[in-house]
């Protein structure tokens, strides 16, 4: 009895912990994660802005690096 007693309760603390994750933690992820795309993007233009400038008045004799950004599409 003491074991199946054992595994019952492991099995509903693991469920409930699982849920409770699920529930209170991935959409705090998932708003992170947009924020995050959200500076990238920013960044990524502030950069193609500097590289610009930096072609309009020939600061630099090395040829400009790219940037580019690629998006994971499972987040």
């Amino acid at each position: 009895m003491d074991v199946r007693w054992t595994e019952f309760e492991n099995s509903a603390t693991y469920d409930y912990a699982r849920r409770f994750v699920e529930t209170n933690c991935q959409p705090q992820v998932k708003e992170e994660t947009l924020n995050i795309e959200k500076l990238v993007a920013q960044m990524l233009t502030s950069m193609d802005w500097i590289m610009t400038a930096m072609a309009r008045v020939k600061m630099s004799n090395v040829p400009l690096p790219t940037f580019e950004h690629s998006t994971n599409s499972n987040t």
